[in-house]
């Protein structure tokens, strides 16, 4: 079909790395190629797409540039271009997890943050303090996401527990495409999936964990 209008696109979908943005773009059931005009003071790049009848825009951020204010300074280059029709923005990327027996959360888990008490969903590591004993003590907290991503949410969570869930038909789909994608997206296996020792540091000049302790 034709590109839509730039009007039209409601979903705005951040990366910070270049294999996120990748992977975002695998998950387009259509893809309408970059965005060739938009506010002359907007630096980002934007691929088009469509995911089931929702119209996307993805952006990634600047080369070497990561951190909290790159992302906001993305988001609103975004809201600036997408300004009459943007509903909703996701910060989409990968992230470590540490198992336990409450939280079973291994490498290739897709992870969705939802509010629980008195945590809006989502939590941002820097507000807070440290307390007696190195404890880290929260003192702040960040809205909660729109309803609209929360009963999607739910609805997902409905899915989990018949017999004949989408989503994860969706995603084997995606990441196997083709053969770059199967190596570059596909779950990775049990034996890969590390953890190391809290006291151990990554050496800056290693361009792997071959070398790390691992637990």
């Amino acid at each position: 079909m034709a590109r839509p209008p730039r009007d039209a696109f409601q979903i705005g979908w951040i990366c910070a790395l270049p294999i996120e943005a990748a992977a975002a773009i695998e998950m387009l059931d259509e893809k309408f190629g970059i965005l060739e005009e938009q506010d002359a003071a907007d630096s980002n790049t934007y691929t088009l797409g469509r995911i089931g009848k929702h119209y996307v825009v993805i952006a990634c951020l600047p080369g070497g540039q990561y951190g909290t204010t790159s992302a906001t300074t993305v988001a609103n280059n975004m809201l600036r271009t997408f300004s009459k029709s943007l509903r909703i923005g996701l910060m989409v990327g990968i992230r470590g997890g540490i198992p336990s027996a409450a939280h079973d959360i291994r490498l290739g888990d897709i992870v969705i943050s939802c509010p629980e008490g008195t945590c809006g969903g989502v939590i941002q590591y820097d507000t807070g303090k440290i307390i007696a004993d190195g404890e880290f003590e929260r003192t702040g907290s960040l809205n909660s996401p729109p309803k609209a991503l929360l009963t999607a949410a739910g609805m997902m969570r409905t899915a989990g527990l018949t017999d004949n869930p989408q989503y994860p038909e969706y995603l084997r789909n995606a990441s196997g495409r083709t053969a770059r994608t199967r190596k570059s997206f596909g779950r990775p296996t049990a034996n890969s999936d590390r953890l190391f020792q809290a006291i151990h540091d990554h050496p800056a000049s290693s361009s792997s964990c071959n070398g790390c302790l691992a637990e």
